[in-house]
């Protein structure tokens, strides 16, 4: 999905479609803050599997990976808020819960692994299970 150049394939959630919270520095898209606007693939998935990596610059940090969410990115998140990562938000999922101890330091990468097939979420954090959930 990231060429790892620029953001062919995406998109960001505002009016005019600029967001100066993010940016790219050598192969790594860097978000700065802000909650809006949100970066969303151009693209609709049904079944995927999306394997990434992620890390804090800082010890107090916000934001989230969203699946199949609405066009605006509002609904759906897996939450990567410090202290709340990996739980589920805006949508039901039985199963989902907030899994911290399974996250790396601030400064340190994490991977995270989402496999979501029909209703089905599979949730993983660097090679641990964290939980599955239905109801997506």
């Amino acid at each position: 999905m990231f060429n790892g150049e620029d953001f062919t394939g995406w998109r960001f959630t505002s009016k005019d479609g600029t967001a100066p919270n993010w940016s790219m520095k050598n192969g790594v898209i860097h978000l700065t803050g802000g909650g809006q606007p949100h970066l969303a693939s151009v693209k609709t998935y049904g079944d995927f599997e999306m394997i990434f990596e992620w890390r804090a610059l800082r010890e107090k940090y916000n934001s989230g990976f969203f699946i199949r969410a609405r066009k605006n990115v509002g609904n759906n998140q897996l939450n990567l808020a410090k202290g709340g990562e990996g739980k589920f938000i805006g949508g039901k999922i039985e199963g989902s819960k907030a899994v911290p101890e399974l996250q790396n330091k601030s400064g340190e990468w994490n991977e995270w692994r989402v496999l979501v097939v029909a209703d089905k979420v599979t949730f993983s954090c660097n090679g641990k299970l964290a939980w599955e959930g239905e109801g997506i």
